[in-house]
């Protein structure tokens, strides 16, 4: 490979997807303030703004990194599911179809099962029995539904758009192939190397540009299939504490913002006359803020909702204490 054609492999597996980080990240807490939270549409623009760059681009490769490598690698076996049906010689019509029909249902299955659990896994926050098979709180539907992730809608239909991503993009790039090896056959008189498996298909792909189409659907539909989840899923900010002993903190619950030009910001929940709840923005100065607390997520409280099939709420083989109260 040719020095252009590193930079080439490298800028689509590497420097695109880098690009979407902060994008992705901003947008991903937009919708967190103005769905979540609730905020109106400008209150929400403004409070991502404020949110640390270094924090939004975590968030963004928290969120983008395993859809990405995922999507790639659906599409690489969906098209090398394809191909192994397809006529050798000519890359015509698939044959067997009824034994491709059956492997790509049990790869796109997979597909969805594993989505859904790493959507779990995501909100968690750590890989544990609790986050996979989730917890049901005393609290009413309506406020399970808002604190909880659920399977449906909220996990499934995220894992539906990329597993469809996945396969039009294995699908994309077969043809695209197809099409690359007549165009070769058409001027070279041969055809040319198939190429078509294990790593030299990344390479070859995308500097033989036959990889580019599946390559860009994937990346898509394992984007929208991302930020589709964000939007449906609770809050992922972190709750912060402020007070003048840091041992004995203000018990006011808060989610973290940001710490810029000597203040403080953060989001800030109050309870109006008639006792609905409702959040602002809440500016603080160092002065006023002696110490700042973060309180880490529970380990059993994993803001995933029970799978449906699922009778026992408690996790007793998860090790886990009788169910949390209701939320004020």
């Amino acid at each position: 490979m040719s020095f252009t054609d590193i930079a080439q492999t490298l800028a689509a597996y590497l420097a695109i997807p880098a690009v979407l980080l902060y994008p992705v990240g901003l947008f991903a807490l937009f919708t967190q303030y103005y769905g979540y939270f609730s905020f109106e549409f400008y209150t929400a623009w403004y409070a991502a703004s404020l949110a640390n760059r270094m924090m939004t681009i975590g968030v963004g490769a928290t969120i983008l990194i395993v859809p990405l490598i995922g999507s790639v690698a659906l599409t690489w076996l969906v098209s090398q599911l394809l191909c192994s049906h397809s006529d050798r010689e000519g890359w015509g019509s698939l044959g067997r179809w009824h034994g491709l029909a059956v492997k790509l249902a049990l790869v796109s299955t997979l597909a969805f099962v594993m989505y859904v659990l790493w959507s779990r896994v995501l909100i968690a926050g750590r890989v544990s029995c609790s986050a996979i098979f989730g917890r049901r709180y005393l609290e009413s539907p309506v406020e399970a539904m808002r604190h909880q992730l659920n399977l449906y809608p909220d996990s499934f239909w995220p894992s539906v758009i990329f597993v469809f991503g996945g396969l039009l993009g294995g699908s994309l790039t077969l043809v695209a192939y197809r099409k690359y090896r007549v165009h070769v056959y058409q001027n070279e008189g041969v055809y040319p190397e198939i190429g078509y498996s294990g790593i030299r298909f990344f390479s070859n792909g995308i500097t033989q540009g036959w990889l580019l189409s599946g390559l860009v659907v994937a990346y898509c539909t394992g984007i929208v299939a991302s930020l589709l989840l964000v939007a449906l899923m609770p809050a992922f900010m972190l709750y912060m504490t402020y007070g003048d002993k840091l041992d004995d903190p203000v018990n006011h619950e808060n989610r973290f913002l940001s710490h810029t030009e000597g203040r403080w910001y953060i989001i800030h929940r109050y309870r109006n006359k008639e006792g609905d709840r409702w959040y602002g923005l809440l500016a603080l100065s160092e002065e006023y803020v002696s110490n700042t607390r973060v309180v880490p997520l529970s380990k059993f409280n994993p803001r995933t909702a029970p799978l449906p099939w699922l009778e026992d709420a408690d996790q007793t083989w998860c090790g886990a204490p009788p169910p949390p109260p209701s939320p004020n």
